[in-house]
């Protein structure tokens, strides 16, 4: 009877830590784009994010970056909830003059009723340099 209850306590308690998972930062209000765009300095450039559209449960959506240079390398992310939904992670595509990139997603919806998610982006600047930063957006 003691080994089962151990057993139970400790399924119980992974189950917690990966169901109520935290995000890797604080969830920040001023860095939510899911009614507005948001604007960020970076070490070597500037930055607009904004969603294309509402983001919605199994419906492909779209985050942009437009960049104030063309100095990026590349831009990779890595999306999540704050609960373990699996990661998505993705390379950028660059649509314009190499200042304008573009993620496409489709996210799956919580079945708790979480609805927020964020996506950490991963900057490589030509000459070898990098910044990361973070949006978060509700998946509703």
């Amino acid at each position: 009877m003691r080994k089962c209850i151990f057993i139970i306590t400790i399924l119980l308690s992974l189950y917690t830590q990966l169901v109520f998972a935290e995000f890797p930062i604080p969830y920040n209000e001023n860095l939510d784009i899911t009614s507005k765009s948001i604007f960020m300095k970076l070490s070597d450039n500037a930055v607009n994010a904004y969603l294309e559209s509402i983001p919605k449960p199994l419906t492909p959506f779209k985050i942009i970056l437009k960049f104030d240079k063309p100095n990026i390398a590349k831009v990779l992310t890595s999306s999540n909830m704050e609960m373990s939904m699996g990661n998505y992670d993705n390379i950028m595509k660059v649509t314009n003059n190499n200042t304008v990139y573009s993620l496409d997603q489709t996210l799956t919806k919580c079945r708790s009723g979480r609805t927020k998610w964020y996506t950490k982006f991963n900057v490589f600047y030509k000459n070898g340099s990098t910044d990361v930063f973070y949006v978060f957006y509700d998946v509703k």
